[in-house]
């Protein structure tokens, strides 16, 4: 070895497995790779050959660019079809699109997949024809985009997204210097559309971002037929600005509130050590109401006054669903108006009216679905031909549902209601008034299927004296008004501290606004009970209890008697309602508690004079008997939509 050499070390390695096959088995291995090679190049061609139309007429991803075609976001669909981005949304729609290209209509060809600038509505139809190959604008080009310039201009915050387009032509040897490939052709165009419109507007350069799509997005196809080459060479242009509200200039109005007591007014902020109030109101000031006790105050009387009332029981919540139809009997070609009811609005997002027939048997053929609007009033037309095409319907009717949801699509639905469908019509010697046809429904349940959860209370307004030419609202809601000028409307609401407001408005617009605070606790109980205890010595000789037949208190000595009765009624929880109630009657304290499932009918509430009470104390209120048991005790657990009890019943 020579000094200075560079030393390499080597030390003899192991053999690898490749090193330690054979050599007579590699032209096998070999054999294998190449047909495992072969197999995938045969299912990626086919695949390419697969996805290739989809590429030519825009549905496929373009490899090596990304894609932004502005496609519509989903979740901006309302229900009734308008496009509306969400304020949550990362991408903006444009206010304007524009289509520059072949003024010559599509030829024999199909449009392809649409984009999501076709959902906003195009300000321009006009479209100026490139020539094949060329970026230049021509005086017609000119004078179409001068058009788009007129419209836009004196917008705020104008820019521009213009993208270039081409037919499937691949460029000439002669156009390559300046234009590599179709792609570079697209980006030429709009790039001069971009420079004319930022020219003609004074804006800089970058208020235009142009791009190129080449030849990947054809509006008519097939893309190889000449035929529709023109129409491919095109120039989107897509334009935003912001909107700039215009200042509205209101009339000075004097700050008036149109609520009694002044209920929507501040509070006052005298700090005066004492003040006097009579029915909610100061005296000898003409300050405001410091407390909101005052001013309830002054709303309950108010209402007095004007014969209104505004009720509320926490502990009550009956679901009130149905509907009406008019005309009730119908022929082909009329038109049926519905109305449906609710005490629970509150709780609902959305109503519908089911339509069917059904055969002797009760069999149902769905025929028709009928969406209420937010007032659930809705309209449907009778086709011609019904009869002939259900001959075998029962009677001649058509059965209806009124089905409402919840936001959660839970939905609750009334039992059939029916219309009678006849050959023609009867003539009739009185005219009813729709309008009064249509309230049959209301205040009425025809409740069948319950599947919405409640938690809540419920609110009554109602009132008397309304004058003819006076309309009402209560709770927010349109209320119909009797010819005596009485009315009467309830709704469920939401367990917790609420407001409520009933509004006389006249003809003028004059309005008698009267809000009140209540409050509708999550957890409430009502409680009424009495225990009586008796106790007595016996000092009488001879046999009283033989001829008396009380051995309690003729048997002897000391003697007791006692009674329990109540009645409870209250929430467990937001879900679950306890009521219940006992009578054990009067008795010996050792028996007070034996035979509960009995009953007297001279029992507790039962045996009240009616000359010497009042069953509704003077307010329209109604007696019922929420613990109707044949025994002593009664107790039941419900949500609204299930119950267990526990008691005496005939069934």
């Amino acid at each position: 070895m020579r000094p200075g050499a560079p030393t390499a070390m080597h030390h003899a390695l192991p053999p690898t497995p490749t090193q330690r096959v054979p050599m007579r088995k590699l032209p096998k291995r070999i054999a294998l790779a190449r047909a495992v090679t072969t197999a995938c190049l045969a299912i990626g061609l086919a695949h390419a050959q697969t996805a290739a139309p989809e590429a030519r007429h825009g549905s496929a991803e373009v490899r090596g660019r990304m894609l932004d075609r502005n496609a519509a976001d989903l979740r901006a669909v309302e229900i009734g079809g308008t496009d509306v981005i969400p304020r949550s949304a990362e991408r903006e729609l444009p206010k304007a699109v524009f289509v520059l290209g072949d003024e010559r209509t599509l030829q024999g060809g199909t449009p392809a997949s649409s984009t999501a600038a076709q959902s906003t509505p195009r300000s321009d139809s006009s479209t100026p024809r490139f020539e094949s190959g060329a970026d230049l604008l021509r005086p017609a080009d000119r004078e179409r985009l001068d058009k788009i310039v007129a419209q836009v201009r004196g917008r705020t915050g104008l820019r521009f997204e213009i993208v270039g387009h081409t037919d499937v032509q691949r460029i000439s040897p002669q156009l390559q210097p300046r234009f590599a490939d179709n792609q570079a052709l697209g980006l030429a165009r709009a790039q001069q559309v971009g420079r004319y419109l930022t020219q003609q507007l004074g804006l800089p350069e970058s208020a235009a971002d142009a791009a190129s799509r080449g030849e990947s997005e054809p509006v008519a196809t097939p893309a190889q037929d000449p035929a529709n080459w023109p129409a491919n060479r095109r120039v989107e242009v897509r334009v935003y600005w912001t909107e700039v509200a215009p200042a509205i200039v209101r009339p000075a109005v004097p700050a008036t509130d149109p609520t009694a007591c002044g209920t929507l007014t501040a509070f006052g902020t005298d700090d005066a050590p004492l003040r006097i109030t009579v029915d909610g109101q100061l005296l000898g000031a003409d300050g405001i109401a410091a407390t909101s006790a005052d001013r309830q105050r002054c709303v309950d009387v108010q209402l007095e006054r004007n014969q209104l009332r505004l009720q509320y029981d926490n502990l009550s919540a009956p679901r009130r669903l149905s509907a009406a139809a008019w005309p009730t009997t119908v022929v082909a070609g009329d038109s049926v108006r519905f109305a449906g009811y609710s005490n629970y609005r509150l709780f609902t997002a959305k109503a519908e009216l089911r339509l069917f027939t059904a055969n002797d048997a009760m069999q149902r053929r769905p025929l028709a679905t009928v969406p209420l609007d937010a007032a659930m009033r809705g309209e449907w037309t009778v086709p011609e031909g019904l009869l002939e095409r259900h001959a075998d319907s029962a009677g001649g009717k058509i059965y209806y549902r009124l089905r409402v949801y919840d936001a959660q699509g839970r939905f609750d639905e009334t039992d059939d209601l029916s219309l009678s469908v006849a050959e023609r019509h009867v003539p009739d010697l009185k005219t009813p008034e729709p309008e009064r046809e249509l309230l049959q429904a209301y205040g009425k349940s025809n409740l069948a299927i319950a599947n919405i959860p409640l938690q809540a209370g419920t609110v009554t307004a109602s009132g008397a004296a309304i004058r003819p030419d006076e309309s009402v609202r209560a709770l927010g809601f349109a209320v119909p008004v009797d010819d005596n000028g009485r009315f009467v409307f309830q709704q469920l609401v939401p367990r917790r501290v609420q407001t409520g407001e009933i509004a006389v408005t006249d003809a003028k617009g004059a309005s008698r606004v009267y809000r009140r605070d209540f409050e509708l606790p999550t957890s409430d109980w009502f409680f009424i009970g009495q225990a009586d205890l008796t106790i007595g010595k016996n000092s009488v000789s001879g046999p009283a209890a033989l001829v008396t037949n009380d051995r309690n208190r003729y048997d002897g000595g000391s003697w007791s008697e006692g009674r329990l009765a109540g009645y409870a009624k209250g929430q467990i929880n937001d879900r679950w309602t306890l009521t219940a109630s006992l009578d054990t009657e009067e008795r010996p304290l050792n028996e007070m508690f034996r035979n509960l499932d009995h009953k007297d009918p001279t029992s507790l509430f039962r045996r009240f004079d009616p000359s010497e009470s009042w069953s509704t104390f003077g307010d329209d209120s109604t007696s019922i008997e929420d613990a109707p048991t044949q025994g002593r005790f009664y107790l039941r657990v419900d949500d609204g939509r299930s119950q267990a009890m526990w008691g005496n019943f005939k069934l």
